[in-house]
């Protein structure tokens, strides 16, 4: 089966809306640090995606930042489609596991309890 041929341009386009996305607004030069991407390469990204209306120019200083045209890139987005049946055992099932390793002789759980124990390498409920 061949490779599918993906287009660069858009991958690069995606990543720095993504980044751009994680800080609410940043320079061109914390966009390039940020996704690796040459500061020439993510100026011309930026002017793309400013001419398509999803980034403008941030209140600060040589920034930029999203535009609410970037919220119409979710809205065939269904939660209800997300959820199924099966993602919806497993948290099931991952909840009666941490409560089950957290409960005290009373039945009852602490959030306390959770945070405790849950270090973020192997959290009790994976």
């Amino acid at each position: 089966m061949s490779e599918p041929r993906l287009v660069r341009g858009l991958l690069r386009g995606l990543t720095v809306l993504r980044a751009l996305n994680e800080t609410n607004y940043a320079t061109a030069m914390e966009l390039s640090k940020r996704t690796g991407l040459p500061r020439s390469t993510v100026y011309r990204l930026l002017d793309t995606l400013m001419a398509a209306g999803y980034v403008g120019i941030g209140a600060r200083k040589e920034t930029y930042q999203l535009t609410i045209l970037v919220r119409a890139l979710s809205d065939g987005f269904n939660d209800e489609a997300w959820v199924t049946v099966r993602y919806f055992r497993t948290a099931v099932l991952s909840a009666q596991r941490l409560y089950r390793a957290v409960k005290d002789e009373s039945g009852w759980v602490s959030l306390g309890q959770i945070v405790r124990m849950a270090p973020a390498s192997d959290p009790p409920w994976r």
